[in-house]
């Protein structure tokens, strides 16, 4: 989706598999919510759950969500040791959705 093309363009070079400390990025999409690729990921696994609905395709789309969820507040904790992230988090309160989580 664009959010995830965005979010991934605006990270360049601090995109990893393993959380670790990097340049933290606050501009563009990030200004938002702290996670815009997982809300992306998460927002095109509800689409095609709710476009496709099946028992299966809901309960895969709901363990994917439940485990986005649980990475970013690993990698959350992990870069709370960071002054630069809580101030970043501070400023930033919204995960996900902009004035809901």
């Amino acid at each position: 989706t664009f959010l995830n093309i965005a979010a991934v363009l605006y990270l360049n070079r601090s995109i990893a598999m393993v959380a670790a400390e990097r340049v933290i990025k606050t501009r563009g999409i990030y200004r938002l919510v702290r996670h815009p690729m997982y809300a992306s990921e998460m927002l095109g696994l509800a689409g095609y759950a709710l476009g496709n609905p099946s028992p299966l395709n809901l309960l895969v789309a709901a363990a994917v969500i439940a485990l986005l969820v649980v990475r970013a507040e690993r990698e959350e904790r992990f870069l709370m040791r960071s002054e630069t992230y809580r101030a970043y988090r501070d400023a930033t309160p919204w995960r996900f959705i902009p004035f809901v989580y």
